[in-house]
């Protein structure tokens, strides 16, 4: 009788034993469908924004609303479509909850204008409503930037990306001085003012940096021309 009872209880823990490891297993199923599912909404989130389509995105962010504050690596939505120079989609973000400041101002930076690419007036301008955008919803220009082993700040990355002799300087700050633009910035991240005041001098001309467009720049975030910056 006691071993047939021994034997009921070795029976019984083996149920439960195995059962744990059939449950352990269902949660490891779930966990990586769910897992696949997230990876699988934020490729096409990613995608949405990249080809301008708002409907998708909004129908992905109706189910998953958390996703306009994904930070994968150096991505996220709101990066993507300032680099894209993508105005709509950037206020369909926010709106929907996306951070302006997201990733230590990364969305700010990717706004900006490249210097080896070509722009037009229009891509500008464009670029030029998303930086006072965000802004305005929040976004900082006291942050390094998203690359931080360049030593720039997104402010400096402002300056040098709008003020380009290639990116219409001058249209750029007729542009923000239109439109009130004027923000602190602390001086641990204008230490490279100096080097920017540098490349609106004659030598640099062909190359440089608008001298109106910089000194408009430096007025407007630190308060003292570029004049001021030259050393001497």
């Amino acid at each position: 009788m006691r071993q047939c009872t021994c034997a009921k209880m070795v029976v019984g823990c083996m149920g439960l034993l195995l059962s744990s490891l059939v449950l352990a297993d269902v949660g490891v199923s779930e966990s990586n469908r769910a897992g696949q599912q997230t990876s699988s909404e934020w490729e096409m989130a990613k995608k949405a924004v990249r080809s301008g389509d708002k409907k998708q995105l909004e129908h992905i962010i109706e189910s998953r609303g958390d996703i306009v504050n994904k930070v994968d690596g150096y991505f996220t939505l709101l990066g993507i479509a300032a680099s894209k120079g993508d105005y709509g989609i950037v206020q369909e973000l926010v709106k929907n909850g996306a951070d302006p400041d997201i990733a230590d101002g990364s969305a700010l930076y990717h706004a900006v204008p490249g210097t080896l690419e070509s722009y037009n007036k229009k891509d500008i301008e464009e670029r030029l409503k998303i930086v006072l955008y965000l802004i305005d919803k929040g976004a900082s220009l006291n942050h390094e930037t998203p690359e931080s082993n360049s030593g720039v700040s997104v402010s400096e990355a402002l300056i040098m990306g709008f003020c380009d002799k290639n990116n219409f300087p001058e249209y750029s700050a007729e542009f923000l001085r239109s439109h009130g633009f004027e923000y602190s910035v602390v001086s641990r991240y204008r230490h490279n003012y100096e080097h920017i005041a540098t490349l609106t001098k004659d030598e640099f001309s062909n190359s440089g940096k608008g001298k109106e467009c910089v000194d408009f720049m430096f007025r407007a975030t630190s308060g003292k021309g570029v004049e001021s910056y030259f050393v001497e």
